[in-house]
């Protein structure tokens, strides 16, 4: 005959055992237990010794799956975090909102919060076991780095206090600096915006310099080539921009056939633009007045897949000409 543990008379919680009665499904014993409300529970061993069932009900369970019923963690302090407020569960556990004592806010579960796993918004990663990586007095393009602060961004990196190549101060994440997100405090882009004007010869919304020299290819082009793209159905779409508008040129079988479209596009809009802005450059000699008096049109009409183009440069030979 099988053994069973005999638990008459034992306590689990707020249950005391009576006696035992037939087996489950599973054949774990059965056990009739008396709460201490006077309530009676039926049970089986597995439960009672694990500690699963410790009531009849009665006493509100206070782990982290409980929803609603759940502990009141409100007020509590858990190594650098104050819980703030209850917030939608995570992964079907009870999670809170938390004010770290270095001023970020985390939300974390209370399972982490009670168990000591979670202590910081992630602040104390890294400088709790010393084992962060010290990069102060390297250089990072025009950024020196000085010293780390307390703070830390949503991954955890920490952040550091720089020094300028202009002289200006700044805190820059060590994630940015290493892989060279940042370069400077935001010296560098203004000055490339404020010289912008001497880097391209821009008029009427279009660069003369991009249109003219400018050769490179967009790094998640298939087809290595500008303008073309291989569709899903492996057709190949040309299109064209200017003048801030894209033009569809179609679609094709082969990138023979879309390129001979887009080469064609480039002839009439960037090309040709390039050298009716040239013939103009070379008739104002430079004449900011002359310029403003007598603006370059070059404007284009596009239907059925063709360009018309509406240029006043030989208009303006012409009158300089005295013709």
């Amino acid at each position: 005959m099988t053994r069973f543990l005999d638990l008459k008379g034992e306590r689990f919680g707020n249950l005391t055992a009576l006696y035992r009665i037939q087996n489950d499904e599973k054949g774990y014993a059965k056990w009739l237990c008396q709460c201490d409300c006077g309530n009676k529970v039926v049970e089986n061993t597995k439960r009672l010794k694990r500690g699963t069932t410790t009531s009849c009900g009665c006493v509100p369970k206070t782990n982290a799956r409980n929803g609603n019923k759940a502990e009141n963690l409100i007020g509590g302090k858990y190594g650098k975090l104050t819980v703030i407020k209850r917030v939608e569960n995570k992964n079907s556990r009870v999670s809170w909102l938390c004010k770290c004592d270095c001023g970020n806010e985390k939300v974390t579960t209370a399972q982490l919060l009670k168990s000591g796993k979670t202590k910081s918004c992630g602040c104390l990663r890294g400088f709790q076991s010393n084992h962060y990586k010290d990069i102060s007095g390297k250089k990072f393009d025009r950024l020196l780095v000085i010293e780390p602060t307390n703070l830390r961004d949503n991954r955890g990196s920490i952040i550091w206090k720089c020094l300028c190549d202009c002289g200006n101060e700044c805190i820059v994440t060590e994630d940015n600096l290493v892989r060279k997100k940042t370069t400077s405090c935001g010296c560098r882009k203004k000055e490339i915006c404020s010289n912008i004007t001497n880097l391209v010869s821009l008029y009427q919304d279009t660069s003369y310099t991009f249109l003219k020299f400018r050769k490179n290819v967009r790094s998640d082009n298939k087809c290595g080539v500008r303008g073309i793209s291989k569709l899903k159905n492996g057709r190949f779409r040309a299109t064209i921009g200017f003048k801030k508008i894209r033009y569809d040129l179609g679609t094709y079988s082969t990138l023979q056939e879309a390129l001979f479209k887009r080469k064609y596009a480039e002839e009439i809009l960037h090309e040709g633009f390039c050298d009716a802005f040239e013939k103009w450059k070379a008739l104002s000699s430079g004449n900011k007045k002359w310029e403003e008096k007598n603006p370059l049109i070059y404007d284009v009409e596009f239907k059925d897949k063709k360009f018309n183009v509406i240029c006043n440069i030989e208009d303006l030979e012409k009158v300089e000409n005295g013709e």
